[in-house]
């Protein structure tokens, strides 16, 4: 069975998988200083020249979180003023529309009573005029009589 491998690195003709050691053997080298050094990066981010904004922003930030919690605060404490409020509105309300049902029962009441004695007083003035009537009708008859 044939592995096929990739090619090795090909330093001035000859293949060789590791380093050049002795670099005078090269006489056309195609590489240059720069490939064979190899340059080491850090792992570790340099200090930024930007640390005074990076701070200033974090000032920034720490203010506005601030001011939002205050803002907040100030909030929670008006909501729960407005919802005091808005219970007591409705305890008034329950308490105006309690007092509202009375009084229209009280009304219902005195409405009646006020119909029954109208036509209590309908019918006595009736029984009035009546009397009236009677009385004036036996008062010429007596007339009558005592002029005979």
């Amino acid at each position: 069975m044939n592995v096929v491998r990739s090619p090795g690195k090909e330093i001035c003709g000859s293949s060789h998988a590791g380093s050049l050691t002795d670099l005078s053997k090269c006489d056309s080298s195609p590489l240059t200083l720069d490939t064979l050094v190899n340059t080491r990066k850090n792992k570790r981010k340099l200090p930024d020249s930007d640390t005074e904004l990076r701070h200033e922003l974090m000032d920034f930030r720490n203010e506005m979180m601030g001011f939002l919690r205050e803002f907040r605060k100030s909030h929670d404490e008006d909501m729960n003023r407005i919802r005091d409020n808005v219970s007591e509105i409705k305890n008034q309300v329950y308490s105006i529309k309690t007092i509202t049902d009375s009084i229209i029962v009280e009304h219902n009441i005195n409405k009646t009573k006020l119909d029954t004695l109208s036509a209590s007083m309908e019918f006595h003035s009736k029984e009035q005029d009546d009397i009236k009537i009677s009385f004036g009708k036996i008062s010429s008859e007596i007339r009558h009589l005592l002029n005979m």
